[in-house]
């Protein structure tokens, strides 16, 4: 059988599928009895008392009762008998049930409301409320029978709502029911789930919170072990540079308690976790040592639940230079699968460093390195990534130095950066221009070789670019996206922190193959507020547990924008809530790069930064934060991500069907589930598994496959299937 006919096959058998059920119903019929009679409501009972069952009353059967609305109401009295109708409404649809009701005999369910998959099961314990799905279910328990009871119920139709009255009686006693004014309301349905910020932390309000907390986006500071989060906080404490600590920090509740500390020294510390929650803090100690020379130094140790305590043990990083006489750049990156990625540099003079390379093995404990390599210092801000076979890695640098340092006129608007840092002799002018990727696939044989260049020429007037490359991602196709801030025309004369609008931040987003083909060169959206420097770190990426992308701006508050399964589809910014304006420029996320997986659970830590502040005072918030974003859950099965697992999702994984291995290249939109890049009989297993049909919106037919007709639908395609892919 080829491809074609199975896909008339298939769209076949859907459409007869989709055939199964019933028309959507909207209302009860004849809900409150108006025509005189039991139209659209079944009684069942004692067939001798049947004409006590279909005999309706117009006005009082007893001098106390009246209709609640209208001129009729139902009426009946029996001891076994009992009325039910059933309506079938689309499952998702929201609704509202009303109806009103007394019983005369006290302490018995007289009436109940069922809301199920399938049509009821017709039987004793339907009658008496006792079979599955009822949501709703009272009998008088008191002595005052006189009056109506009004109930109101909200739901989520699970696809049939059946409403039964039952009237009770005890020994000698005739029970009797009244009904009136049944009805089911459809209600519009409530808003998709949109991500939120569940929780904003104070970590410390004595960190310094602008130089020895900074920098995060190269190297990760939070991630998720043993049930609970840690964080890795750099404290001055008035100490030397090469002197500072690390403080790694666990969450207890609202609390964040040191748990570990240790000598920084020189350098940004960094922290990961490996597969089996091993903590790992890297930093440059000198006091460890007999030379009292900082050296570079990872300490490992995990969380004891019982002892509720950690201890970390140093271990110096074998063959690594130590650190000369500028700050030494420390990047760390790591993967989920047990590597680390390490690099440092020693400064022997300025503008001369030698690199160090090396990969960490957590399964095997050992590291992997190569002979270190002198390249210019201004290469130093690093963002790596570890190949999936811990043998090689991949690595964006980007250039950082002086205009004058480049061949380039410094712009004359250009803000005194150097006065700022205290610089002197003042060189005026920050320039980053160029981008280098770097590979190599054994670290054990050859240093990382260049694999792509790309420079921006700054011009002035004109084009100003400040090509800063504020954050580097790598997804779980090996795709790494580099998001870049540029500015057009300068700074401005008047007030160089606040541009006019041809003046300000743009951000541009290329996301690049592992052999460095550019497979995408876009302008982002812009953030609401790009006035000044300190807010062209506006973005970080991250994926949740489907795959999907999403860009926060950590600005006015922070946004977070949908960027699609491809990382390139965006919608809307939704606004966050932090508690603070501007989130600033040192936002750590809990990543792939920290060790973590994908999750909906998101963790991240920043400076709280109030706004506005002033240059070079800085005027932050001495506050390090943790906060925590939840993303909305997304059933596995469903590609469109429409609440439902249904023919549509049938429909997208048959089209992109790969087998194992495939292509590679398939999204959650595309049916792969386990996101191992293709679409095979295991997301095939997973889509059946979750199958629930048409759930909301639009559906004229309610579709309610039997199971195995399903089973057999999908089993035999896959079998079809696994035959045209050999």
């Amino acid at each position: 059988m080829t491809k074609g006919t199975l896909v008339n096959v298939l769209c076949g058998a859907l459409a007869t599928l989709a055939l199964v059920g019933i028309a959507s119903g909207q209302d009860f019929v004849n809900g409150g009895f108006e025509t005189g009679d039991l139209t659209g409501w079944t009684s069942q009972g004692d067939v001798n008392l049947a004409p006590v069952l279909t005999t309706l009353w117009c006005g009082a059967p007893a001098s106390t009762t009246n209709p609640v609305a209208g001129t009729y109401f139902g009426y009946q009295e029996d001891l076994d008998g009992y009325i039910y109708q059933t309506v079938a409404v689309d499952a998702g649809t929201h609704l509202t049930a009303n109806f009103s009701w007394k019983d005369t005999y006290p302490g018995e369910t007289a009436i109940t409301l069922y809301n199920t998959a399938q049509p009821p099961t017709i039987n004793d314990d339907f009658a008496n409320g006792y079979a599955d799905g009822a949501v709703y279910k009272r009998g008088r328990a008191w002595t005052n029978h006189t009056d109506w009871w009004n109930a109101e119920v909200d739901l989520t139709s699970e696809g049939y709502v059946t409403l039964v009255a039952n009237p009770t009686g005890g020994p000698g006693v005739i029970g009797t029911m009244t009904l009136d004014e049944c009805s089911l309301t459809v209600q519009p349905a409530p808003a998709a789930p949109q991500p939120r910020v569940t929780t904003v932390e104070v970590i410390t309000n004595t960190a310094s919170t602008f130089v020895e907390n900074n920098n995060c986006q190269m190297t990760p500071r939070v991630v998720r072990a043993a049930g609970d989060v840690f964080a890795l906080v750099i404290d001055d404490a008035a100490a030397p540079a090469d002197e500072q600590l690390w403080q790694l920090v666990k969450r207890n509740g609202g609390r964040w308690d040191v748990v570990a500390s240790g000598m920084q020294g020189y350098a940004w510390g960094g922290l990961w976790v490996s597969p089996d929650e091993t903590l790992h803090v890297l930093a440059y100690p000198k006091d460890l040592y007999p030379d009292n020379r900082c050296r570079f130094t990872m300490w490992t140790g995990q969380w004891d639940n019982q002892t509720e305590s950690i201890t970390m043990t140093p271990q110096e990083v074998p063959d690594a230079p130590p650190p000369g006489h500028f700050c030494p750049r420390l990047i760390v990156g790591g993967d989920t699968s047990g590597h680390l990625a390490v690099s440092s540099t020693y400064d022997y003079a300025y503008g001369h460093v030698v690199h160090y390379y090396a990969i960490y093995d957590a399964d095997t404990q050992t590291w992997t390195s190569t002979n270190s390599v002198e390249r210019d210092s201004m290469y130093t801000y690093n963002w790596f990534f570890p190949h999936e076979d811990g043998d090689g890695v991949t690595y964006i640098a980007e250039r950082s130095g002086f205009y004058w340092e480049y061949g380039y006129d410094t712009p004359p608007d250009h803000p005194d950066w150097d006065s700022k840092w205290g610089i002197t002799p003042p060189h005026y002018g920050s320039c980053f221009n160029q981008q280098l990727l770097y590979g190599t696939d054994d670290l054990a044989t050859t240093v990382p070789q260049v694999i792509r260049t790309e420079t921006i020429e700054p011009t002035y007037p004109g084009e100003f670019v400040f090509n800063f490359s504020q954050e580097v991602y790598q997804d779980h196709l090996d795709r790494i996206f580099v998001i870049s801030a540029r500015v057009g025309g300068g700074w401005g004369t008047a007030d160089p922190y606040a541009p006019p609008e041809e003046e300000r931040f743009h951000f541009w987003m290329q996301v690049l193959s592992p052999d460095g083909t550019v497979l995408d060169d876009v302008q982002l959206p812009d953030p609401v507020n790009r006035y000044d420097w300190d807010t062209v770190d506006g973005y970080r990426m991250f994926q949740d547990a489907t795959g999907q992308f999403w860009l926060l701006c950590g600005q006015n508050g922070g946004t977070l924008t949908p960027a699609g399964d491809d990382g390139l589809t965006f919608g809307e910014p939704i606004e966050l809530d932090f508690g603070y304006d501007q989130l600033w420029w040192n936002v750590a996320i809990g990543n792939s790069r920290s060790g973590m997986g994908l999750s909906n659970t998101i963790d991240l830590t920043f400076a709280g930064l109030p706004y506005p502040y002033n240059w070079p005072g800085y005027n932050l918030s001495e506050e390090y934060l943790y906060a925590q974003i939840e993303i909305p859950e997304i059933g596995p099965g469903d590609c469109d991500r429409d609440g439902d697992v249904d023919n549509v999702d049938f429909g997208a994984m048959y089209g992109a069907f790969t087998g194992p291995g495939g292509t590679g290249g398939m999204y959650w939109s595309d049916g792969d589930f386990d996101l191992d890049g293709d679409v095979d009989n295991v997301d095939f297993g997973t889509l059946y598994g979750n199958y629930t049909g048409p759930l909301a919106g639009g559906m004229d037919l309610q579709v309610t496959p039997e199971p195995a007709t399903l089973a057999l639908l999908i089993m035999g395609s896959i079998g079809i299937l696994k035959r045209t892919n050999r």
